[in-house]
């Protein structure tokens, strides 16, 4: 007969059907994280041309040091060349590295790259968080000097390739 099952048969079913839906839910949900994880991490990779014009400077410095910028991204590492400044290569996971001037970190929050860095004997910090326009042709750095203290500056880039 059709409807007769026995007690196995309903177990193998059930254990069968959430086995299913297990793994339909993971897959959705590696499918999330994989498409969230593109969002969050932009690619910064271009030469990029300070727009003087859109941009608040508060450090008179940061215009000559920060005029153009040129930056190789890849999946875990970054590569950032100020106008002035040797090239820095680092990770993306927070971990620091070292420079001849310098101790640098990157990291993404959110969609947000940051770059902290320690310069010389003194002391020197401050963080720089860029973000990139939905289009990926304008850039914008936030330059927040940490020791000695100071004001913020907001630098405008325009990408040049």
């Amino acid at each position: 007969m059709l409807g007769e099952f026995s007690q196995k048969d309903d177990i193998l079913f059930y254990v069968g059907s959430a086995a299913i839906g297990l793994l339909a839910g993971l897959a959705i949900i590696a499918f999330v994280a994989s498409t969230a994880n593109a969002e969050d991490h932009p690619d910064f990779s271009g030469t990029w041309k300070l727009n003087a014009s859109a941009s608040h400077i508060k450090d008179s410095k940061l215009a000559n040091e920060c005029s153009k910028l040129t930056i190789s991204q890849k999946d875990s590492s970054i590569r950032l060349v100020d106008t002035d400044s040797p090239p820095v290569e680092c990770s993306i996971s927070g971990k620091e590295c070292e420079t001849k001037e310098a101790k640098v970190s990157f990291w993404f929050n959110g969609p947000k790259l940051v770059e902290m860095e320690y310069k010389g004997h003194a002391g020197h910090a401050r963080k720089r968080r860029l973000s990139l326009a939905s289009d990926g042709k304008t850039l914008q750095m936030e330059v927040i000097p940490i020791t000695p203290a100071g004001d913020t500056s907001l630098l405008a880039f325009d990408k040049a390739q």
